[in-house]
């Protein structure tokens, strides 16, 4: 039996891990001007801050209208936002 996810869920199934990742590859070229960054609290904060990233790319397409307005918010506007 087939899982169906709703658009919110796959959008946060793909941006976390994408998040991670590029934690990963941001303390990867970190490290080529300081090789002792793994394992570090620096280490933790970039993986860290990239994964929040991730996390409100997620929760941008949540608000498709204004929470207090109720006007319609076009993908442009969002973006330009964030």
């Amino acid at each position: 039996m087939a899982c169906s996810l709703s658009p919110r869920k796959k959008r946060f199934l793909i941006a976390l891990p994408l998040g991670v990742v590029a934690g990963i590859i941001c303390t990867w070229l970190a490290s080529s001007s300081n090789p002792d960054i793994w394992g570090t609290a620096l280490m933790w904060t970039i993986i860290l801050n990239r994964w929040t990233i991730g996390l409100v790319v997620g929760f941008a397409g949540v608000f498709l209208r204004h929470p207090v307005f109720d006007f319609p918010i076009p993908p442009y506007l969002r973006g330009f936002m964030l």
